[in-house]
């Protein structure tokens, strides 16, 4: 895919998150139940419930697609 900011071509991943934070992963990359240092931390907000959601990351420009259900 590529980034609709920039043009370069979006790496495809997922955010994982749990009560005390998120991060983004490369497809492929597996944060094995427990977070590992290879992800993008994204928030430290414990609202957030654990999840996993599918989406494309831009190193470019530092944007994240996702889809929202």
């Amino acid at each position: 895919m590529d980034c609709p900011y920039c043009n370069d071509e979006m790496q495809k991943g997922y955010i994982v998150s749990t009560f005390a934070l998120a991060r983004w992963y490369a497809q492929g990359d597996n944060p094995k139940g427990a977070f590992n240092k290879n992800g993008l931390r994204l928030t430290n907000d414990p609202a957030i419930e654990k999840q996993i959601i599918k989406s494309y990351h831009c190193g470019s420009c530092k944007k994240i697609i996702i889809d929202v259900p």
